[in-house]
């Protein structure tokens, strides 16, 4: 059954769709791509070094998923005495709502692991107030901690209907927004001490980035 508010959101989708027609957005193209992510990313986040190996739970490789994303990268990070963190960046340059496939809430069932409630957590990350979520993931004993954001042009949309109104909304102005999504992990028992441990490396991964990594992870400020 589709609920009301799919339909409403269809609705707005397809007049968003109807604009990109009109205006010829599909012909247009957002701003120039910017440097690979793997070249951008910091090899030290504060007493965090980058590690060879990370395996981050990621969607098969298929055409759909090659052509929604232009570039993503995970890499894990270690420090003494605790669990790595495991960073995962999906990043596209057109947004249609493509960066919802690496949302732990579509990536981790498939494995056969359960998710506990979600809630919003606000995060101070350069200046920039930003939605996040966070979430436990488990499987056979295993706690996986978890931390993301997404962000669509200049705003942070914690549900699909969030994002989808805002891909919409750039539509209706004439308007290609950008989207990336960010992903942290680390297995460990305790949720609220690896929860700290994230927001932790969050607000330490934007202060040790690039500009141009940062921009993309937090927006233009």
């Amino acid at each position: 059954m589709i609920g009301r508010r799919d339909m409403l959101l269809g609705g707005i989708f397809l007049a968003g769709l109807g604009a990109e027609g009109a205006l010829g957005l599909a012909r247009r193209r957002p701003a120039a791509r910017p440097a690979p992510i793997d070249a951008l990313l910091p090899q030290r986040v504060a007493d965090w070094q980058a590690a060879p190996e990370a395996a981050p739970l990621l969607p098969q490789r298929d055409s759909y998923v090659d052509q929604i994303y232009d570039d993503y990268v995970a890499r894990s990070y270690v420090r003494p005495g605790a669990a790595p963190v495991i960073v995962l960046i999906a990043y596209g340059q057109a947004q249609g709502g493509g960066i919802e496939v690496h949302r732990p809430e579509s990536c981790y069932p498939p494995y056969g692991y359960a998710l506990s409630p979600s809630r919003e957590v606000r995060l101070d990350l350069q200046g920039r107030d930003v939605a996040a979520t966070a979430l436990t993931a488990t499987l056979e004993g295993r706690a996986d901690q978890i931390l993301y954001w997404v962000r669509v042009g200049e705003t942070f949309p914690v549900s699909r209907w969030q994002a989808g109104v805002a891909v919409a909304g750039a539509a209706l102005a004439g308007r290609v927004l950008d989207g990336i999504l960010v992903r942290l992990s680390m297995v460990v028992d305790d949720a609220a001490s690896g929860q700290r441990t994230l927001e932790e490396f969050a607000s330490q991964l934007v202060r040790s980035s690039p500009a141009a990594l940062a921009g993309l992870l937090v927006g233009a400020r």
